[in-house]
């Protein structure tokens, strides 16, 4: 069906970002809950709530979770809004919210409008609460079907307040198609600012867009930003950009990404717009690339690695680099360890140090790493 009818069937790459909701919700809600009584998730492009086969949609995804949550945790508010502005996928979805069977802890709003303009009541409305009381954790997903309607001083307004993350849906292909036409000019420039992506095509159009709103977003508030490409059958059809002040965050958001198990239809990948795309297949010489990219051949505690891997500098994350990473390489050669006398063989905790052997260096990202002596003239 077109996406003009209140319904329409769900599409493979819709699924892959669904699982991930289910797979953030649930870790985002117990980590920020544990310290906070109140917490708001914010869909703001919400639709009708399911799908023609019956699938739920984001919104009753939120829901789902908050439930979950609320039903564990007494005493802890889950504010749920969802925004829609056409008025038949809007009714459709306060029917759906209306009629579901909540505790009152979790509290549900269904608005009608343009994305900008009702996000602009929640985030006064955070912002008040949290001078008045205490932060207020919000995540927010932001997941149109284009970029009209998406000015940057929204995230400048959300990624201003405390505790605050976003989700947004980054529609590559709607920017490599249309990004040249006068009429799509104004929202290019709301989104990005400047008009730097003027007469850009393909892979500069892509390195110019993705760099530059990266470092909005960091400009913004956002001290770490993921970026992922979503897939479908060997089409690039959006990438998601997650922005984030917590470090704890963005390791979960990496850790729920390389977990998702691919249906054939649709896949995750890394992205780095200059370089080739980065399959989300894990191989301990490509973790062991970035930590020599980091660190040299320095000595490294085990708790700075740690760091370095939780943070948006590698797509990798904290669960793949002890066992993982740093024990094969150790076995292998690639890295010198130092560790007490008394402590277990292949052990990586706090205060342990490592290095990469000055006199090695590692070639190839596959799961054997091939070592290598420097080039150098002989011995003999």
């Amino acid at each position: 069906m077109p996406i003009s009818d209140t319904l329409w069937n769900i599409e493979p790459h819709t699924v892959g970002k669904h699982e991930l909701l289910r797979g953030y919700l649930p870790a985002w809600l117990n980590i920020l809950g544990s310290w906070h009584g109140d917490l708001v998730l914010f869909d703001g492009f919400a639709g009708p709530g399911k799908y023609v086969g019956g699938e739920e949609g984001s919104p009753l995804i939120m829901l789902r979770e908050a439930e979950n949550y609320a039903s564990k945790k007494p005493g802890t508010s889950v504010n749920c809004v969802f925004v829609e502005n056409d008025p038949d996928r809007f009714e459709h979805l306060r029917k759906l919210v209306d009629g579901s069977d909540l505790p009152d802890r979790v509290k549900r709003q269904v608005l009608l409008g343009d994305f900008a303009d009702r996000v602009a009541g929640t985030l006064h409305s955070i912002a008040q609460h949290q001078s008045d009381v205490r932060p207020v954790p919000s995540f927010f997903m932001i997941d149109p079907f284009g970029i009209k309607g998406v000015p940057f001083n929204v995230f400048r307004g959300l990624l201003g307040l405390d505790k605050s993350e976003c989700l947004f849906t980054f529609m590559w292909e709607a920017i490599q198609r249309f990004s040249q036409l006068p009429e799509f000019e104004q929202h290019m420039l709301e989104l990005f600012g400047n008009y730097g992506w003027r007469g850009l095509e393909s892979d500069e159009l892509k390195e110019y867009v993705y760099s530059r709103f990266e470092q909005r977003l960091r400009d913004a508030g956002a001290k770490y930003v993921l970026v992922f490409d979503l897939w479908e059958e060997g089409r690039h059809v959006y990438s998601l950009f997650f922005a984030t002040k917590g470090i704890k965050g963005c390791d979960v958001m990496k850790q729920v990404i390389w977990k998702l198990d691919p249906t054939g239809s649709y896949s995750f990948r890394g992205t780095n717009p200059w370089q080739s795309q980065l399959d989300m297949v894990f191989a301990p010489g490509g973790l062991g690339d970035d930590l020599r990219g980091e660190f040299g051949t320095d000595w490294v505690y085990v708790e700075q690695a740690v760091e370095f891997v939780m943070g948006d500098s590698t797509r990798y994350h904290s669960g793949q680099l002890k066992k993982h990473t740093l024990v094969p390489l150790e076995k292998q050669g690639v890295i010198e360890v130092k560790r007490l006398p008394s402590a277990r063989s292949w052990s990586f905790i706090d205060g342990v140090q490592f290095r990469f052997a000055p006199e090695l260096v590692m070639e190839g990202q596959g799961e054997s790493l091939e070592l290598i002596a420097p080039e150098q003239g002989s011995l003999f």
